[in-house]
């Protein structure tokens, strides 16, 4: 059922072309007055009959097609699109596009919202194709380049993603390395989904070679190299992740932990484990740290390296692990139902604050996104604080 502001629009567009038509309709064609006037008042009878969708038609084919109705078209579409009653936004669009009268200038702008309409409606094939349109007859076709990215990320068409963002770059000047890389990340995940180690590690070095910053292609190559044996190439690999970008170092800290015990190299990497948290004292390292000494050692001497950490560097990570240590060396039953209220009050503290968050948009997430859902930008989301779950 249309809503009474949508009626007071189509009312006054329609009094509107009634006055214009008429206008010329009296100058022009005398004699086709009262098809005109026959027309216009079956228009209002399906408004006033709640029939918006024949009355739409009624008025979409009174409005001739000139350089003066072109944008009450192309707004009346945009309405209706931005009111998600798609289907009309659709049949005015494309009843434009279909027009000889229109310029050139005048055809991108019904083609963009021809495609606009699909890509809302969630019919990537038409709007594809539009704006594959668009691009061919446009002198700027920035927008629609876009558009198709958007398409394309949809459609998981990365190679596709991969040369338009080419033909962005050299549209608008604007270097696209960051986000083309991630799409060859996102051809080698889909690799290693597929056990194809030898073409996941192609790509990856495809996404290094244009972004020598790109963190999730390290992770790929590392786990690749750990998989393959190769440890020291896992660990080496990992280790740079530091250099691209350290917030995110903690990612790769499982390949180097198991890597080092598969070379038998404990020591060693409990020596580097510490260098870490005395570079990055706040939460990621010290937890890594501590779960190891807890797994290769003991709770005692976890126990005992987190008291003297605690002293120095006092934090709610590190008094939340001191906590869940000490309940699993209490024995005395009151002691451990006190430290478990700690313990929970500690959580409830630290529960609101998620370790990651969007450089652009500020989302936040308890999970890593190397592209933001909030803001579709690639590479923003970084390690800015882990809490302990």
């Amino acid at each position: 059922m249309i809503n009474s502001g949508l009626w007071l629009l189509l009312i006054a567009l329609a009094l509107l072309l009634g006055w214009y038509l008429g206008f010329q309709v009296r100058i022009k064609h005398k004699a086709k007055r009262f098809r005109f006037h026959r027309d216009y008042i079956i228009g209002l009878n399906y408004l006033l009959n709640e029939e918006p969708d024949k009355a739409v038609d009624v008025f979409i084919k009174m409005l001739q097609v000139d350089a003066q109705t072109v944008e009450t078209h192309l707004a009346l579409g945009s309405l209706f699109r931005r009111r998600g009653e798609l289907d009309r936004a659709i049949r005015i669009h494309q009843n434009l596009v279909t027009k000889e009268e229109l310029d050139k200038v005048q055809r991108v702008q019904a083609l963009n919202e021809l495609g606009k309409d699909y890509l809302s409606a969630g019919v990537l094939d038409r709007a594809e194709d539009v704006f594959k349109e668009v691009v061919n007859v446009d002198d700027h076709p920035l927008k629609s380049l876009y558009a198709l990215l958007d398409i394309y990320e949809q459609e998981k068409d990365w190679m596709s993603a991969i040369e338009v963002a080419k033909q962005v770059e050299l549209v608008s000047g604007k270097r696209m390395h960051t986000v083309i890389a991630q799409y060859y990340c996102e051809i080698a995940s889909s690799c290693l989904g597929q056990d194809l180690y030898d073409e996941a590690l192609l790509e990856v070095k495809k996404a290094l070679s244009i972004d020598s910053t790109c963190v999730r292609a390290s992770l790929i190559k590392g786990d690749i190299e750990h998989k393959n044996k190769n440890f020291k190439a896992a660990i080496k690999t990992c280790k740079k992740i530091e250099s691209q970008d350290a917030q995110l170092l903690f990612e790769g800290l499982d390949v180097i932990i198991q890597s080092h015990v598969a070379l038998g190299q404990e020591e060693a990497l409990v020596a580097y484990l510490k260098q870490l948290v005395e570079r990055y004292p706040k939460g990621p390292m010290l937890i890594a740290l501590v779960n190891y000494l807890r797994e290769s050692e003991s709770d005692e001497s976890a126990l005992s390296y987190l008291i003297e950490y605690v002293h120095d560097h006092p934090s709610f990570a590190a008094l939340s692990l001191l906590l869940e240590l000490r309940l699993a060396s209490e024995t005395d039953e009151k002691g451990r139902d006190d430290l478990q209220l700690l313990h929970k009050l500690m959580g409830s503290l630290m529960s609101h604050k998620a370790p990651y968050r969007c450089g652009s948009c500020g989302f936040s997430s308890r999970s890593m996104h190397w592209q933001c859902p909030s803001c579709k930008t690639w590479k923003s989301v970084s390690r800015h604080e882990l809490t302990v779950a």
